[in-house]
């Protein structure tokens, strides 16, 4: 399969913007498109998870905007194939 059909989403990740960022620049280099945003480890994504909700139905507007954003960019992805 050709890098180009391949996207790269980070999830749970730690707070550190450094590393995020490490991460990142390695993959670009590697030939690889990444995702925009993350997704931090948090426990409301597992608990949204483990009730059989998505990320974007947590009780925290903060996190279901960071899902969100991240959901919008694979659609983005999808729609430039």
């Amino acid at each position: 399969m050709p890098k180009s059909r391949l996207a790269f989403a980070l999830v749970r990740v730690g707070d550190s913007d450094t590393e995020i960022a490490e991460a990142v620049d390695y993959l670009r280099g590697a030939g690889y498109y990444v995702l925009a945003r993350s997704i931090p480890k948090r426990t409301a994504y597992r608990r949204a998870s483990h009730a059989g909700r998505s990320l974007t139905e947590t009780p925290f507007d903060s996190l279901n905007q960071r899902a969100d954003k991240l959901a919008q960019s694979i659609m983005n992805k999808l729609h430039k194939r």
